[in-house]
């Protein structure tokens, strides 16, 4: 038997396949909290990008929204683990 398909190239190209299967499945477990964070991310930039280039101060409006992201971020991860110990418990 030939095994020429078993090479270095095919090995790392495997990795591959697998690592974004993995990280497929991740994101679906975890879709609420990636989504918090973007939503974080956008108020963040939203904030900063408002000062322009080299502005670092937030108006109290923009740390009340950031904080309120923060808060849903929180929410959202210990949601997740409530449900995870709910499972446990049957």
């Amino acid at each position: 038997m030939d095994f020429d398909f078993l090479n270095w190239s095919n090995f790392f190209a495997l990795c591959l396949v697998v690592g974004g299967f993995v990280g497929t499945m991740i994101g679906a477990k975890y879709k609420n909290v990636m989504d918090q964070l973007g939503e974080l991310g956008k108020a963040l930039q939203k904030g900063y990008d408002a000062d322009g280039p080299g502005g670092s101060s937030l108006t109290k409006a923009e740390k009340q929204e950031i904080f309120k992201e923060v808060l849903d971020v929180l929410k959202s991860i210990l949601a997740m683990k409530w449900n995870i110990f709910k499972f446990f418990k049957k």
